[in-house]
């Protein structure tokens, strides 16, 4: 009588809270719901481009130097490759001295790395002498089918790439993937960088939510040390800060851990690894900025800028080539040349200033140039070496990118079919997506992502560095010259007064995606801007419609700046607010339904795990309630999301599965219906990295 009471308790509150159809009062069998494998939306919509355009008949690699690993060199190039017949294509500009090129198939095992060591597989493809442009090489159609390209690299003439290195390129691992799967190779085995990770047993893998590679790849990019100075890149990017780190972040985890590797370079570090000059501490500390030499390391102590920490969410969604606001030029060696002074042998844009690691900018290798420049153990070190820090393998660099690629959201909205029920926030929707008159917004932010609808993603001079923090100006911090590899066109700053201009680049930065802007603030590479209203408000100030991407670009295509009042302003940065919290309140609901199935099929024997996605789901509910409660917005979707922070915190706390079930639906449903009061069209596709950490 009592069961039958409590079950008619439970269902009547599954017709009051909307709960989903899941067992209560006892755990489904987990043999029924396991050995499922995690679909990859990502790599079959990318696998679907590559064959439009050809496939492995039409693969290409972008060279460029490495910083650490490369001399700072003016030369850039790529390889065109056709994989199946055999032929290789090089082309290269800049080229002041005779090199050589190899093909590189790295064996991995232990002491193996990306780089080319004694014992990788290495085929000479050929000499170019200086002022030399291309070089085209045909291997017979089976030469790939057994050499697996990992590296191309171009090496001085008669100098092993073992020991010179002066131009790198690398294949995505989407590529790599398409071409094992074409040719039935098996994928090689990775052993987790902990012992006792166990991937296959795994819930998450067994229930297919997410992939074994991309758990690998999160455990690599969150735990990975590589015999550093125990910096991973979750340090930066942490997991419940949005993956960014900001000066409260900073603050907070300084008090409550003087050892965090964050601050190998503080006095008084109690950790494992100080790294004196790594770091400019009080930068750090007081306004989240990190040391970077972007342009080379051969004075790294005179040689640098201060930049922020992105978060990189939805990467997915905004890498891509640029493409030209107006008809190409091209420059002798048929490369294009855009608008912003590169050229097409651009893969991907990554990093604020656009060139990544080097200038070919791809994905695959910035965790590369991570390691590189935050994870050295000696501050004049920065090759390899038990030292200083061992660099990963191809392997592990594959599991990284997939790791990196599912997070975020995997879709772009269409502003022109949402409709946002606060009156303001639309009304900034409306601004944002107007020309002539109206905020411009979407010509570099289509759809208040990272793509131009002119051209991709894009690298624009705003005139940003002209309002940075006067305390950098105060302690002679060199200027940040943005898209680097020659002076500055926009500005001339001299740190250390011996006439000579320290900066580097073109004034050019990229363009983030704006729907995760919100809670990841400050703002810009130089966190110049505490609020997104500030942020917003920079874009109608004379430092932006002074500057080339306001002159050159705005004026030539719509005729006029930007020069919205203050209520329009309000009305944008309150648009990127809901915005903001949608997003924040759909991956909540995606770890919410991710810990319910876990629970359902694994019961408590889980409940760290379920715990874990639930808490991170909070976290984001926080973020929502808090940048809508900020500026006043959408009052009763933000009670919604309150009442689901109260349900979610009993769910944790209990040890009942019941109980646990009942209000981790309870949540779920508040979370939706607070989702759908917010507007119309707002649908994000969500990856499966948000479910790692």
């Amino acid at each position: 009588m009592e069961r039958a009471k409590i079950l008619c308790l439970f269902a009547v509150a599954a017709l009051i809270f909307g709960l989903a159809a899941v067992p209560v009062l006892a755990a489904a069998s987990a043999d029924q719901e396991v050995a499922k494998k995690a679909s990859d939306p990502v790599y079959d919509s990318w696998k679907k481009w590559y064959e439009r355009i050809g496939g492995d008949q039409a693969s290409s690699i972008a060279l460029g130097p490495i910083r650490g690993i490369s001399p700072s060199t003016g030369s850039r190039g790529k390889v065109s490759l056709n994989l199946v017949d055999g032929v290789a294509t090089v082309s290269l500009r800049n080229l002041d001295k005779a090199v050589d090129i190899w093909l590189v198939d790295n064996k991995e095992g232990p002491g193996k790395s990306i780089l080319p060591e004694e014992g990788d597989n290495m085929v000479r493809l050929g000499r170019l002498e200086a002022g030399a442009t291309k070089l085209s090489k045909e291997l017979g159609n089976d030469f790939f089918n057994s050499f697996e390209l990992d590296l191309v690299v171009v090496s001085e003439a008669d100098v092993s790439p073992v020991k010179s290195r002066l131009l790198v390129g690398s294949r995505s691992t989407f590529e790599r993937r398409y071409t094992r799967d074409r040719l039935r190779l098996n994928i090689p085995e990775l052993v987790s960088v902990h012992g006792d990770f166990s991937i296959n047993s795994d819930p998450r893998v067994r229930l297919g939510l997410v992939s074994a590679d991309v758990l690998i790849g999160a455990n690599l990019f969150f735990r990975g040390t590589f015999q550093g100075n125990d910096r991973s890149c979750g340090t930066c990017h942490p997991p419940r800060n949005n993956l960014v780190t900001d000066p409260l972040d900073i603050q907070n985890r300084l008090r409550r851990s003087p050892a965090d590797p964050l601050f190998v370079a503080l006095p008084g570090f109690k950790g494992r690894f100080p790294v004196p000059r790594l770091e400019r501490p009080d930068l750090l500390v007081d306004f989240g900025l990190i040391l970077e030499n972007v342009d080379g390391f051969e004075d790294p102590g005179v040689k640098f800028i201060m930049r922020s920490v992105p978060h990189t969410l939805s990467l997915a969604t905004s890498l891509g080539l640029p493409g030209p606001l107006d008809p190409p030029a091209t420059d002798p060696n048929g490369n294009t040349v855009l608008a912003d002074g590169s050229t097409d042998e651009f893969v991907e844009r990554t990093g604020w200033s656009g060139d990544g690691v080097f200038p070919p900018g791809t994905l695959r290798l910035f965790p590369v140039g991570a390691v590189i420049q935050h994870y050295t153990r000696d501050f004049d070190i920065r090759e390899p070496s038990p030292a200083s820090f061992r660099l990963q393998n191809d392997t592990e660099l594959d599991r990284m990118e997939q790791f990196m690629l599912n997070g975020g959201r995997l879709n772009e909205l269409d502003l022109a079919t949402v409709s946002l029920t606060n009156a303001s926030a639309d009304r900034g929707r409306v601004i944002f997506n107007t020309g002539v008159g109206g905020g411009k917004c979407f010509g570099c932010h289509g759809n208040a992502g990272a793509n131009s609808p002119f051209g991709g993603n894009r690298n624009f001079d705003t005139g940003i560095e002209t309002v940075r923090i006067a305390r950098l100006d105060a302690q002679n911090i060199p200027s940040d010259g943005g898209f680097g590899g020659q002076e500055m066109n926009s500005f001339n700053f001299d740190a250390d007064g011996d006439g000579v201009n320290d900066s580097f680049g073109n004034g050019g930065f990229n363009t983030p995606p704006l729907i995760e802007a919100a809670d990841t603030g400050p703002f810009f590479h130089s966190n110049a801007f505490e609020t997104i209203e500030d942020a917003v408000e920079f874009y109608s100030s004379p430092a932006f419609n002074n500057s080339p991407a306001a002159v050159n670009i705005l004026n030539a295509v719509f005729g006029e700046g930007i020069n919205l009042n203050q209520q329009q302003n309000d009305d944008v940065a309150n648009m990127l607010r809901v915005l903001n919290a949608s997003f924040n309140i759909q991956m909540a609901i995606q770890r919410i339904e991710a810990a319910r199935r876990i629970g359902g099929a694994f019961g408590l024997s889980a409940r760290n795990l379920t715990n874990s996605l639930l808490i991170l789901a909070s976290d984001e509910l926080f973020d929502a309630r808090r940048v809508l409660k900020e500026k006043g917005l959408n009052r009763s979707q933000r009670f919604d999301v309150e009442d689901a922070i109260i349900f979610l915190d009993r769910a944790i706390r209990s040890r009942n599965a019941n109980t646990r079930a009942f209000n981790s639906g309870a949540a779920l449903s508040r979370c939706n219906r607070a989702n759908g009061g917010l507007g119309t069209g707002l649908e994000m596709t969500m990856g499966q990295a948000n479910l790692t950490f």
